[in-house]
């Protein structure tokens, strides 16, 4: 019980972490930034915590016996995690605070617009962005 206990304060830390990274006006650019990786750093350790139920799940995830509602799970968390690792990348390479000098260097031949246009898309933030907008 007592580790169930944490493993829950641990994911609402990292939603609450979540949600205050939807508003960097509010809370600014250094703090999004720096609990971006924090919270990617969150993410391993949580998929560490339950590393008994990803591995024993992606065991059996092509079995006929695993119901839909788990494999629909592990799906979801799957395609979660690969966005969570492209938000992270993106966020690193246009970051101006954690790392200024990858501001310059350019990966596959994209802009910095391209990488604030898959950091958006990947995120949600562009829900968030248009809703300030309308506020305003």
């Amino acid at each position: 019980m007592r580790n169930t206990k944490f493993k829950l304060w641990f994911d609402a830390a990292m939603m609450i972490t979540l949600c205050l990274l939807y508003n960097t006006h509010s809370t600014g650019l250094a703090f999004h930034e720096i609990a971006g990786l924090v919270l990617g750093g969150a993410v391993i350790l949580h998929l560490f915590f339950n590393k008994d139920w990803v591995i024993g799940i992606s065991k059996k995830i092509f079995s006929k016996n695993l119901n839909w509602k788990t494999r629909f799970s592990y799906s979801l968390n799957l395609i979660l995690l690969i966005d969570m690792f492209f938000i992270i990348l993106s966020g690193l390479l246009i970051s101006k605070i954690v790392t200024p000098d990858f501001s310059g260097i350019y990966f596959c031949k994209l802009d910095a617009d391209s990488y604030l246009f898959i950091h958006f898309g990947t995120s949600n933030s562009w829900r968030a962005y248009w809703v300030t907008l309308e506020l305003d």
